[in-house]
């Protein structure tokens, strides 16, 4: 029994290039090193351009472990990483993405609804990159991560546990995430 797409949108601001936040998003081999319920990440195929296009992970979450394959799709404007579920053992859909908005200028803050704030941030363009400075003074480069997630699974959940797993979904994808790309990027704060 299919149970009824949940849909889920979150955002925050990354201290790194959009271009550093793909190259992260993209490295489906090391999600088990910041994504810790992903216990294994294996490419099973290519696209033209070498970027990888099926990829079946092996997870555990909520005392279960799983299988899925994800099909992968990629955009340059904005730079967009996107997929959908092929096969899945708990999984019924998935479909979600990634979107890396460079902010460059004060009035780039996030959309409406983001926990994040750009408060802290005077962003400005300087020499055609998108930069921000922080109350310090310092220079740095910030991006707008936008994440998108629809999917519904084949077991059915409590309203309490359904909310649960949405939170962890988000806080791996975002927060997680922000701190991968913020401790490995070569950004000066």
């Amino acid at each position: 029994m299919d149970l009824e797409v949940e849909q889920v949108t979150e955002r925050t601001i990354i201290r790194a290039s959009s271009e550093q936040c793909f190259k992260v998003a993209v490295d489906f081999a090391k999600y088990p090193t910041w994504a810790a319920p992903v216990k294994e990440a294996k490419i099973l195929s290519y696209n033209d351009s070498g970027l990888a296009l099926d990829v079946e992970y092996k997870f555990v979450g909520m005392g279960r472990s799983t299988v899925c394959t994800l099909r992968y799709f990629y955009d340059t404007e904005p730079i967009r990483l996107s997929w959908r579920l092929e096969e899945g053992d708990l999984l019924s859909h998935m479909t979600g993405e990634y979107e890396f908005l460079p902010l460059s200028t004060a009035s780039d803050t996030p959309s409406d609804g983001d926990k994040a704030s750009c408060t802290s941030l005077a962003c400005d363009k300087a020499d055609g990159q998108t930069q921000a400075d922080a109350a310090d003074g310092q220079t740095f480069e910030a991006t707008e991560v936008i994440y998108r997630l629809s999917l519904s699974l084949k077991i059915p959940l409590t309203g309490f546990v359904k909310r649960r797993a949405e939170s962890h979904i988000l806080r791996i994808a975002l927060d997680d995430l922000k701190a991968y790309v913020e401790s490995s990027a070569c950004v000066t704060f």
